[in-house]
């Protein structure tokens, strides 16, 4: 039975979220889809760019820096800090609230260890980890993202101006 459809999205790690948003939406052309608040992550913040068929790039910048280390690329936990430039989670997108009970279920019944349900008002995710210890959500949109994803708070604790956050919401 296959239940995820593909990738939703690639988490990596930052160290300077304005930085990379002006390089990601400025350079690269993609737009900003959301940034607020890491749910559950003191201190940590997360970005969404969407690509046209609706999976995304997704940086987060932890409270505090990590420093990079040769061979270690993976965090302690689902919410741990990396350095930047490493995948922090790769998130497979299910269809429905179904597919993802399922996923669960089979995680379960093959004896992985995986999160309740976690909301994040966009998305329902559970996580797990992969023997070779990558981080793995498997996710469901509820919604797409909008204007409750684009945080004022998140935005000037990154220090972005309000022109630079029209250039990502809208880049040329």
């Amino acid at each position: 039975m296959r239940l995820a459809k593909g990738i939703n999205h690639l988490a990596i790690a930052t160290d300077d979220m304005r930085d990379t948003l002006d390089y990601y939406c400025n350079v690269v052309g993609l737009p900003l889809g959301g940034l607020f608040w890491m749910h559950g992550v003191e201190g940590a913040v997360h970005a969404f760019l969407p690509f046209p068929d609706g999976k995304m790039l997704s940086f987060i910048q932890f409270a505090e820096s990590t420093p990079q280390q040769k061979g270690v690329s993976y965090p302690g936990w689902a919410g741990g800090a990396m350095p930047a430039g490493t995948m922090q989670h790769v998130a497979l997108h299910l269809e429905d609230h179904d597919e993802l009970v399922a996923m669960r279920e089979r995680l379960v019944a093959k004896g992985r260890t995986v999160s309740e349900p976690i909301d994040h008002g966009f998305c329902v995710s559970i996580y797990t980890k992969a023997p070779d210890r990558v981080e793995l959500e498997f996710t469901i949109l509820t919604r797409p993202l909008g204007p409750a994803e684009l945080d004022p708070e998140v935005v000037a604790h990154c220090g972005i101006t309000e022109e630079e956050l029209a250039s990502f919401l809208n880049p040329a």
